[in-house]
């Protein structure tokens, strides 16, 4: 099996040539070739449409390259109006490609893009994604690649939070575990310890962390060395 969670509708990647997007392309063929699913491609043309254009279509040759079999799809949004951003765009795409289904979409982003301050962890885009995104979001760190995961790594589901959110990401979670064979290990924060501490605990044995949106997925994000799944 692919080591990447169910995507019951599409699987959309943002695009913008840095190395984190690479690694997102990568993630992202992946999961949707696992769930023989759309791969969607979305680049925001605010550096031009010819860019943009270029960009997506390397991007794709890279999917293609990977699996050959993947059904790929390119949006390229037109220029930005004032106020518009890359998380805005990829917000957009998600409700157009996914329709009525868009809450079942997975969008994936590498952890930081090619904009921002060299010392950001975690990019403006990846951080508005993780609060006010819809459906579910993965954030991929820089330099991963499928063959470097381990075959025997965790699956890591964070239950903190109200009820509904904790049981959310230990269903996502314990059926990935399933789908790929892997061992799911639970994490259940309290007062004493920091929310944070307790899941980088097991962020280097783990294949994923799944944990509900909000600022403690933000901060795991910022850390981890593993793709970050935000339910």
């Amino acid at each position: 099996m692919s080591a990447t969670v169910r995507a019951l509708g599409p699987v959309l990647v943002g695009v913008d040539g840095s190395a984190s997007s690479a690694s997102a392309v990568a993630w992202a063929t992946a999961e949707a070739s696992a769930e023989g699913t759309r791969l969607v491609l979305v680049h925001d043309s605010g550096a031009g449409r010819a860019v943009g254009r270029a960009l997506l279509e390397r991007a794709r040759d890279r999917a293609r390259r990977s699996d050959p079999r993947a059904s790929t799809e390119l949006v390229l949004e037109a220029d930005r109006d004032d106020g518009a951003c890359p998380a805005g765009t990829i917000g957009r795409a998600v409700g157009a490609t996914g329709g009525a289904d868009a809450e079942q979409a997975m969008t994936v982003v590498g952890r930081r893009g090619s904009g921002g301050f060299p010392g950001m962890r975690l990019g403006s885009t990846a951080r508005r994604l993780v609060h006010d995104g819809i459906g579910t979001l993965v954030l991929v760190p820089p330099g991963w690649e499928p063959g470097r995961v381990d075959p025997q790594a965790a699956v890591v589901a964070v239950a903190t939070g109200p009820c509904e959110d904790a049981d959310r990401v230990v269903v996502a979670a314990r059926l990935r575990a399933e789908r790929d064979e892997r061992p799911l290990v639970v994490v259940r924060t309290d007062r004493q310890q920091h929310p944070v501490a307790a899941v980088l605990v097991h962020d280097a044995g783990a294949e994923i962390i799944v944990l509900p949106r909000g600022p403690t997925a933000a901060a795991v994000a910022e850390e981890a060395t593993a793709p970050v799944m935000i339910v």
